[in-house]
């Protein structure tokens, strides 16, 4: 990856921060004007809002006279003085023009004022790639969470006639399904279409859908032919980013609608018969929906028989692979589909029966017990789990077992923390992370790799050249984890440089309010001083109004002003 961190300018201003804070209600109105000191405010960029790690999907209208929808990659960062932001794409600097440009080519491409957010406002094909930003002001340059732009698109099925496949009645069958391509990968079902267009959905015990899309009967019934319909493979894909409602009646018709069926008059559900007050369920689908592989199913009959006599036992149609290696959070589902008549039994169980029972796993079991769904998986998840199957006649051909490893991408345990330290001190970043494989530890000094793969990178007596970006890198084969964060050296001299004349705040327009004093002082944070106001040159100003805030990531000292009647003198 081609994260650099931030890259500091060698020669750096050696100023003290000015930090100003005052409390005041509105409409005051402030009693004379103090003329500004000559001295700079300097903070390295560091980033507010950073694209999504990882994945970003994007839609391109399939009409040409209509556009896309617009896509965002957010990116805002905070820095004295304001940052300016530039994009890398696949490594290479991006043109990229603000908002406020006229021409309609220019302004497909912008970034929002005042921020780095990167707007295609007619995203297209081209647009893939691999997207980074970069805040840069004079103290230091940052670069953000690298995001992969995809575009979201599904294909069509090839063209071809439906073709004609002649099953035998009682006996196993599979039809097999190629699927059109895309990106994400589409989700697989089958329907039967009427020869006037209308879907109807294929529920039953018989039938089940792998995760390869073929679809298995455990036998054949009469009630299986095509007569009027074709068998259809249905390929659906979340390229849109919208929904859409697969609503089914209690006679097997299907309808897609863009809205819930509460919400819908009757008469746009198409086929769909609410007249007969049918019991509907309404399933999200993505929008981008396809059909394809039509299959005429005939059923033949042996030796002129009408109805199903010959009992079958259990045998092995389709079953996952045995060993799965699935990352810590995410899902995985275990097939187990048996043919044979009557219908196979389907029993899971984990390492011996003791351990975890058919009843411990029978509220993950879906499509008729033939999908073991592990969800959210954890550490404790892992091992071996088994399935077999019996019915009347006896048991199945075989036990399968599947090998369930459960790894992870890295995650930080403790991420290193910008640090501002004085000249001569030691300054420790730590990183830790936790992951499977264990993930190995990278540092970067100003972009450059460093050889130390250590939990600690130490800094020992610390100079004004010692500023510079420090960023740790921590991956395994499934991902990484990266944090960028500043070196900040500060000369030790004294903490309080001067001070400005306080300014009195008086109520305007006569509100009944206690006037405030603005009191604003240079400060040096090297030794996170204590800093204390005098009033009228005698007496220290009580505490107990005070407030005083160390915050070392961003190198402020906060003091809150105090109210007074008289504003007094003060130093």
């Amino acid at each position: 990856m081609w994260v650099e961190g931030y890259s500091s300018p060698t020669r750096l201003l050696r100023l003290p921060l000015i930090m100003t804070f005052f409390t005041a209600l509105t409409n005051l109105a402030t009693a004379r004007v103090v003329t500004p000191l000559e001295i700079e405010v300097t903070i390295p960029p560091v980033f507010e809002v950073e694209p999504p790690r990882g994945e970003l999907l994007f839609t391109v209208n399939h009409d040409p006279m209509l556009t896309s929808d617009p896509v965002t990659i957010p990116c805002k960062a905070d820095g004295l003085p304001h940052p300016t932001y530039s994009w890398l794409k696949d490594g290479s600097p991006l043109e990229v023009h603000t908002a406020n440009i006229d021409d309609d080519e220019e302004h497909r491409l912008e970034m929002a004022e005042g921020e780095g957010s990167l707007t295609f406002n007619d995203p297209r094909p081209e647009d893939e790639g691999i997207y980074q930003c970069v805040a840069e002001n004079k103290v230091g340059k940052a670069f953000s969470e690298i995001v992969s732009l995809r575009r979201a698109v599904m294909g069509n099925f090839l063209k071809s006639e439906p073709r004609v496949v002649t099953a035998t009645l009682g006996q196993p069958l599979s039809l097999h399904c190629e699927p059109p391509e895309g990106y994400p990968r589409p989700s697989l079902h089958w329907v039967l279409q009427t020869s006037d267009g209308g879907l109807r959905s294929l529920d039953s015990e018989r039938l089940t859908v792998d995760e390869e899309g073929t679809l298995w009967f455990s036998y054949i019934t009469h009630e299986d032919a095509s007569e009027d319909a074709l068998y259809a493979c249905a390929a659906s894909s979340a390229t849109s980013g919208k929904q859409m409602f697969m609503v089914e009646g209690e006679e097997g018709e299907v309808a897609f609608i863009e809205e819930p069926p509460t919400s819908v008059p009757a008469d746009d559900y198409y086929d769909v018969n609410y007249e007969d007050d049918l019991e509907v369920t309404a399933i999200n689908l993505p929008t981008e929906y396809r059909m394809g592989n039509w299959v005429y199913l005939n059923v033949s009959l042996e030796a002129e028989a009408t109805t199903i006599e010959e009992e079958v036992a259990p045998t092995t149609q389709f079953v996952s692979e045995e060993d799965e290696t699935v990352l810590k959070g995410d899902d995985v589902k275990l097939y187990c589909i048996f043919g044979g008549n009557p219908v196979p039994q389907i029993t899971w169980w984990k390492e011996s029966r003791s351990d975890v029972s058919e009843e411990d796993l029978s509220p993950l079991v879906e499509q008729y017990g033939k999908v073991l769904h592990l969800q959210d998986l954890e550490e404790e998840d892992m091992g071996t789990y088994f399935c077999s199957a019996s019915n009347e006649v006896g048991d199945g051909d075989k036990v399968h077992e599947f090998n369930v490893n459960v790894e992870a991408a890295p995650e930080f345990v403790l991420a290193p923390v910008t640090m501002n330290l004085p000249e001569g001190d030691t300054a420790i970043f730590t990183c830790e992370a936790e992951g499977d494989p264990e993930p190995i530890i990278s540092w970067y000094k100003d972009g450059k790799l460093l050889e130390s793969h250590e939990n600690d990178l130490e800094f020992r007596e610390l100079s004004l050249d010692d500023k510079a970006a420090i960023a740790c890198n921590a991956s395994n084969t499934h991902g990484y984890v990266y944090k960028s964060v500043y070196l900040n050296v500060l000369s030790p001299d004294d903490p309080i440089k001067t001070a400005r004349e306080p300014i009195a705040l008086e109520p305007k327009n006569g509100l009944n309010c206690r006037p405030f004093i603005l009191l604003t002082y240079i400060l040096n944070d090297a030794h996170n001083p204590q800093v204390y106001w005098y009033y009228q040159m005698i007496a220290q100003l009580p505490t107990v109004r005070e407030k005083s805030n160390y915050d070392q990531s961003n190198s402020k000292q906060l003091v809150r002003t105090l109210d007074f009647v008289d504003p007094g003198l003060f130093r």
